[in-house]
């Protein structure tokens, strides 16, 4: 597959991923609103993309 093609795919699956954990997330904060736990949700899924593109790019620079 076409790398920019693979990236766009990859890109799209995120934010799904990232509005699905975003009404999970809702859920734990009953005493928010349903907006601002929406958007804490959204801000973990983040942390935790963030997290994990910093590993990736560690991995790889260490394999060279």
């Amino acid at each position: 597959m076409n790398t920019i093609l693979k990236s766009i795919l990859i890109g799209i699956g995120t934010a799904i991923a990232c509005i699905v954990f975003g009404g999970l997330f809702a859920g734990f904060f009953n005493g928010f609103s349903l907006e601002a736990a929406t958007i804490t949700g959204m801000l973990a899924f983040l942390c935790i993309v963030v997290v994990v593109c910093c590993g990736i790019i560690v991995a790889k620079i260490e394999k060279k």
